[in-house]
C-alpha cells in the first residue's frame, strides 16, 4: 500500500475547456475533472490517516536514546535483518551482538506506550475510512 506514490502517479488533468461545441464532451470532461479530484482527495484523506498513526509512534520514539533511534530507524528502513545487520557494521560500526541486543531493549522501552487495549491497525484505519466516504457521500472511485 504505496498511498503517496499512488497520489503522485495520478496523471494530472487539464481544466475542461467550456468553449467546446460537443454538450457530450463537455460533460464528459468535467465528470472526468470530478473524479479526479475526488480521487485526489480521497487518497490524501487515507494518507493523513496513516500520518496520524505514525505521528504517535514517532513521538514516542524520541525517548529512546539516539543510537536506539539509529537502529530502529536501519531496521524499518531495511528489507531483513542480514540487510540491517549488514548496514550498521559496515556504515555505524555496531556489531550484529550489539544490534541484537538493542532490538529487544527498543522493544521493551517502546512496549511500556504501547495501547494493548487499542492498538493502531489497518481494519480501523480502513473504517475511518469507510466512514469519511459514507459521511461525504462519495461513490466507489477508489
Amino acid at each position: 500500500m504505496n498511498l503517496i506514490e499512488e497520489c503522485n502517479n495520478l496523471a494530472e488533468l487539464k481544466s475542461p475547456s467550456f468553449h467546446s461545441e460537443n454538450s457530450t464532451s463537455l460533460k464528459n470532461k468535467v465528470s472526468q475533472f470530478d473524479n479526479f479530484i475526488l480521487r485526489k482527495e480521497c487518497i490524501t484523506y487515507r494518507i493523513e490517516l496513516i500520518d496520524q498513526v505514525l505521528q504517535r509512534f514517532q513521538a514516542v520514539t524520541y525517548l529512546l536514546n539516539s543510537e536506539q533511534r539509529l537502529i530502529l530507524n536501519v531496521n524499518i528502513s531495511t528489507n531483513s535483518f542480514s540487510e540491517a545487520s549488514k548496514m550498521l557494521n559496515d556504515e555505524y560500526f555496531i556489531s550484529e551482538s550489539k544490534y541484537r541486543y538493542s532490538l529487544n531493549e527498543i522493544c521493551l522501552k517502546l512496549s511500556d506506550f504501547i495501547d494493548y487495549k487499542d492498538p493502531p491497525s489497518l481494519e480501523k484505519i480502513n473504517h475511518q475510512f469507510e466512514l469519511y466516504l459514507k459521511n461525504e457521500k462519495y461513490v466507489a472511485i477508489v
